[in-house]
């Protein structure tokens, strides 16, 4: 029972592991991905704004700001629910998923132009510091396992590339019979 016990354990604990890295790996890149659109659309002047807002309010109107994006999925969840319950699960899931990720990047975002101003607040330094060390952990947790992957990934790509390769071969080939026929019929 206790070596069940220590299993299950070690499971939840992988599949948190997992899940915070997946978290982080969105956190940073979305956050990428909506700077590049930012460039993009020529906003940069919204960062300089924010950032002079940031230095002329108070940490917890910052911290209002940052929260604002948590509050906007609500109502998204509460749609894509109603559209899983009614038997729409793709679609919910999708919308569920899309405004979860969307209001990460957003997030992880805002946070990349607040960050010294929230964290003059103790508590939230506090939480900052236990999200990275947890991080850290999961890092440490998964990197046997993060290693495996790559490893496989490597030979997936390797295997497609290899395919892919005999493939366009025989697609030319076959186009080119295809070209030969064609002109003979042509003639």
């Amino acid at each position: 029972m206790a070596s069940l016990k220590n299993r299950l354990k070690q499971l939840l604990c992988i599949v948190l592991a997992l899940a915070f890295i997946i978290e982080s790996w969105l956190w940073v890149h979305v956050r990428e991905w909506l700077r590049a659109l930012n460039r993009i659309l020529g906003l940069n002047l919204f960062d300089l704004w924010l950032k002079k807002w940031a230095k002329t309010h108070s940490p917890y109107a910052a911290l209002c700001l940052f929260l604002i994006p948590a509050g906007l999925i609500l109502p998204v969840k509460i749609i894509a629910l109603a559209l899983i319950a009614k038997g729409r699960f793709a679609i919910g899931l999708f919308s569920i998923l899309l405004a979860k990720i969307l209001a990460l990047g957003v997030t992880s975002y805002l946070f990349d132009l607040l960050r010294n101003k929230l964290l003059e607040i103790s508590w939230f330094k506090y939480c900052y510091m236990l999200i990275l060390r947890i991080r850290l952990w999961s890092k440490r947790l998964l990197a046997p396992l993060s290693s495996q992957i790559r490893s496989i990934i490597l030979v997936i790509k390797s295997n497609i590339k290899g395919y892919s390769t005999i493939l366009l071969n025989k697609f030319g080939y076959w186009l080119k019979i295809g070209r030969v026929k064609i002109n003979s019929l042509l003639r």
